[in-house]
């Protein structure tokens, strides 16, 4: 009887223990959920895109973020293409195309990653793969012109089997990884001979011998080449790096005005094909200071803005009162000077009053710094001395929105949609200020440049709206991969884990987003 007493009375405590315990954790686990709640209240305003990062971004300049230290779901991808690249880099090819295969195959749908991929594996000779990655896009209205660049001028004209890709994606990884270029042209006409005289077989040897500096024999390869297959922009690239190597500036110069006029939609293509014009600019200009110019937009382009930065104040010196000052003040701006960059403005409008790069440059460091009336005045300055710069119109027009003035705002849009209407920043404007038919306008702007992170945090924002988790976690992984430092990406990566109920997550998100509004403002220089 006792003893049965005694088990009763413990197990009386027990439950009231247990049930102590919980109440505790359910009130730390509120007050955790208030505390979260009310950090996202407080940054409700990150809901809204700021419009002065659409003026200050530049996709020519963007930096992307390999580490997505933030971002498990966009790291796993990131880092498991990586490590497929290592291999491809190995020479370990047959490992690196299954490894591409799985991860194309296995992750999270992704629309903005898939194009990634394919537009690299056809760079690496991949095209199965690439054509399989572009087959899992779903959202065809953003990305059909995409896929048809890839396929019409990043494809070879003969389609290969798997074996035959994987064969010569090892051949073109020993020529430019391994210093092979010997054994591997060897291995081209004794194991490859079915498919030798496939364009991309061409392009193959071309390369062998751009490496070896054999130029005569890779300009007669990438010739057979392109007469082949004259859309493959990767064949023309090839072309006008032989031709600048081989002492024929001019003629590489012609190839890239050729490609230039195809208008091209990738930047990173637009980039590489500067280089190489910078590049033979440099070295054929008869003019000093012309050819030092030269070299230092090579420089800029290279990101190696100090040595960039060194030839430019040796121009000026020299007494370079346009160009040198012009891109000095930009790389200032992007490096986060813009003390020195503001010095430079004010000096050239001191020699010349109606330098409109110069007004729209003080307007650039006015607007950073959230002086609205200082920015308008020198941005409506540089507009009186260059009418029809999309960039000033744009700049004007955020800056009329910000300070309510309407009609200013409207008479800029409608400027901006007769001078420019396939412009992204004109159709993301047209999204904000247009609000009856924002979303259209929104996946319209995201289409014509899918580096734009704002528009992918739009996209997620309408999703979350919806309910639609998993589309709203789709657009912030795609944005993951081209912000750096941007409180509106943590912000809505918050919202996200929060609906998904991962409390802990969108707790170090808030924070997070709260310390780069500390730490950086919001300013313009997120994305470098």
């Amino acid at each position: 009887m006792k003893m049965t007493m005694i088990i009763k009375n413990l197990s009386i405590y027990l439950v009231l223990i247990i049930s102590i315990f919980f109440n505790i954790n359910q009130n730390v686990y509120a007050v955790d959920l208030d505390s979260l709640k009310s950090k996202q209240n407080n940054l409700e305003f990150l809901k809204n895109e700021d419009l002065a990062n659409l003026v200050f971004f530049s996709e020519y300049d963007l930096g992307y973020d390999n580490k997505l230290y933030f971002n498990p779901a966009a790291r796993d991808i990131v880092q498991k293409f990586s490590a497929a690249e290592t291999h491809y880099a190995q020479s370990n090819v047959s490992v690196a195309f299954y490894e591409y295969r799985n991860l194309i195959k296995n992750m999270p749908k992704n629309d903005f990653y898939y194009m990634l991929i394919a537009y690299k594996l056809a760079e690496n000779g991949f095209f199965t793969l690439a054509h399989n990655a572009m087959m899992k896009v779903e959202d065809k209205e953003i990305w059909e012109q995409h896929i048809n660049f890839i396929r019409t001028f990043c494809f070879p004209k003969y389609t290969l089997k798997v074996t035959e890709e994987v064969f010569l994606a090892s051949l073109l990884s020993d020529i430019v990884y391994n210093n092979m270029t010997d054994e591997s042209l060897i291995k081209l006409e004794k194991d490859g001979k079915l498919f030798a005289e496939y364009d991309y077989a061409k392009y193959i040897r071309a390369k062998a011998y751009f490496i070896e500096k054999k130029y005569k024999e890779a300009l007669i390869q990438i010739n057979k080449a392109i007469s082949e297959n004259s859309n493959n922009i990767f064949y023309k690239k090839l072309k006008a790096d032989i031709l600048n190597a081989s002492n024929k500036e001019k003629e590489a110069l012609n190839i890239i005005k050729q490609i230039e006029n195809n208008n091209y939609i990738f930047v990173d293509i637009q980039r590489d094909l500067d280089k190489i014009k910078y590049h033979a600019l440099s070295k054929i200009e008869k003019n000093e200071n012309k050819q030092k110019y030269y070299l230092a937009y090579y420089f800029y382009l290279n990101k190696d803005y100090q040595r960039a930065i060194n030839e430019l104040k040796m121009l000026m010196i020299k007494g370079d009162n346009y160009e040198a000052p012009k891109l000095l003040g930009k790389i200032f701006e992007i490096t986060d000077q813009p003390e020195n960059a503001k010095k430079i403005y004010n000096k050239q409008i001191a020699k010349n009053n109606k330098n409109a790069y110069a007004h729209k440059g003080l307007g650039n460091i006015y607007l950073s710094a959230k002086d609205y009336q200082n920015a308008f005045i020198e941005y409506n300055e540089a507009n009186k001395y260059c009418s029809n710069d999309i960039d000033t119109l744009i700049a004007l027009s955020v800056i009329s929105y910000k300070l309510n003035k309407n009609d200013m705002t409207q008479k800029y849009l409608k400027k901006l949609n007769s001078h420019d209407p396939n412009n992204y920043k004109v159709l993301y404007l047209n999204s904000k200020i247009k609000t009856d038919k924002g979303i259209l306008y929104l996946k319209s702007s995201i289409k014509q440049n899918p580096l734009f992170a704002g528009g992918w945090l739009d996209l997620a924002e309408q999703a979350l709206i919806l309910k639609d988790i998993t589309s709203a976690e789709e657009n912030i992984n795609a944005a993951a991969f081209i912000t750096k430092k941007c409180a509106r990406y943590f912000y809505f990566k918050s919202i996200l884990n929060t609906n998904k109920q991962d409390y802990d997550t969108a707790q170090k998100d808030i924070n997070r987003a709260e310390e780069i509004l500390k730490e950086r403002k919001q300013d313009k220089y997120e994305q470098i």
